[in-house]
């Protein structure tokens, strides 16, 4: 049975240098697998949409588990990105673009990180 090792790493928006050294480190540890985010705040902001892209295509070598998460807080019920957006749809938008414009680099996607996470995600506003 071949062995496998997964790492996780959370990509800074436009932190090209941070993300080059990520893959080179995975490459030295023969990791094939990378759970990494893909913020839809950051994917909101400008350049989002050409970051990820230059990220996704970066990391193509690895099986990747990409976690969707933080609402732009233009959206937010709470203006954070850590509150649900005011319309549900709105994320499932979001899902579906992100498939769209990245889904050839990516194996499977999970649905925010830690929501039972007060840091991660506001129960005020959702407390269900």
């Amino acid at each position: 049975m071949q062995e496998r090792l997964g790492i996780c790493q959370w990509f800074h928006f436009m932190d090209f240098d941070r993300a080059l050294v990520s893959r080179a480190l995975l490459r030295e540890l023969n990791a094939r697998h990378l759970r990494m985010d893909l913020s839809w705040a950051d994917f909101h902001r400008p350049q989002g949409r050409e970051w990820y892209s230059w990220l996704f295509a970066a990391l193509g070598e690895f099986e990747l588990l990409v976690c969707l998460w933080h609402t732009p807080p233009s959206l937010s019920m709470n203006g954070k990105s850590n509150g649900p957006p005011r319309k549900e749809k709105w994320f499932s938008e979001f899902v579906w673009e992100a498939i769209e414009l990245y889904g050839e680099h990516f194996g499977a996607i999970e649905l925010w990180n830690e929501p039972n996470n007060r840091l991660k995600w506001d129960m005020a506003c959702d407390p269900e």
